[in-house]
């Protein structure tokens, strides 16, 4: 060990490092500013928790909270310079691109707004948005707990086209790899669309978690592995209490809602090797 920063609760998500300090976000309500010795620059308190990855970009740090709130934030002296509010907590990374901020929440929306915090549009599903959208040949690309995979338009939020699986969508990361996107659902099925929405092919897994899909030799963290051997109403009873998914490094607490009921509700037994 080099060296560690204790904040006052856990530290969900992973830090981004941007002219040699790390920026990374607490259950304890803070974002954290730290040297790359570990000391502490400055920390930006909200109101809630903060899962979500912070992003940084020329100067000044983005990051969504539990709160609603979507925040910018000076990179140099950790002092807020506007706020954005939505109706959900934010659980997902921002993504900008020509001169726009992209991100979803769990009040169903994927945003759109201006450098200056301003709403340019918005695009609603019919369940929480937690992943990080990308954009595409001008279109934006990211999922929603409704089951579905989206494709708006970057400019006017219209939809281009939607791929509906049998589960929950959230990826971590969605991949494009020569004009194939990438991306697993709780339907226990990997999926491959081209940028039309169109299935190129499907491949059946035998457990449903969250992992991202793994390209050009890039790794990402292993597998979570679950061993259920019984399908009584009382045996998944008692694995719904004691699958605390929010101890496990795959999963996180954000989603042990959509995973206990739905997964243990549908498919009642199964294995992985």
């Amino acid at each position: 060990m080099i060296w560690k920063f204790r904040t006052n609760a856990p530290v969900p998500s992973s830090a981004v490092v941007t002219n040699d300090i790390i920026y990374i976000g607490s259950y304890d309500h803070n974002l954290y500013a730290l040297t790359t010795k570990g000391e502490l620059l400055w920390k930006f308190p909200t109101k809630e928790q903060i899962s979500s990855i912070p992003t940084v970009h020329k100067d000044i740090v983005y990051i969504g909270s539990l709160d609603k709130n979507l925040y910018a934030v000076s990179a140099d002296k950790g002092e807020e310079l506007w706020r954005f509010q939505t109706n959900g907590p934010i659980f997902g990374k921002v993504y900008i691109g020509n001169g726009i901020i992209y991100f979803g929440s769990s009040d169903g929306n994927l945003y759109a707004i201006t450098m200056q915090g301003k709403e340019k549009w918005r695009f609603r599903t019919n369940e929480m948005v937690t992943c990080t959208p990308i954009i595409h040949n001008d279109v934006v690309l990211f999922s929603s707990c409704d089951n579905n995979f989206y494709a708006v338009n970057a400019k006017t939020g219209r939809l281009v086209w939607r791929f509906r699986t049998n589960g929950v969508v959230l990826p971590r990361k969605i991949y494009i790899h020569k004009d194939v996107i990438y991306f697993g659902s709780y339907d226990c099925k990997v999926y491959a669309i081209d940028t039309k929405g169109k299935l190129i092919w499907k491949f059946p897994t035998s457990l449903s978690f969250q992992s991202p899909v793994h390209i050009e030799g890039r790794v990402s963290e292993k597998p979570l592995e679950f061993v259920w051997k019984s399908e009584t109403e009382s045996e998944i009873k008692r694995k719904e209490e004691d699958m605390d998914i929010a101890d496990y490094g795959t999963f996180s607490g954000t989603y042990i809602d959509v995973t206990k009921s739905d997964y243990l509700g549908v498919k009642k037994k199964g294995y992985v090797k």
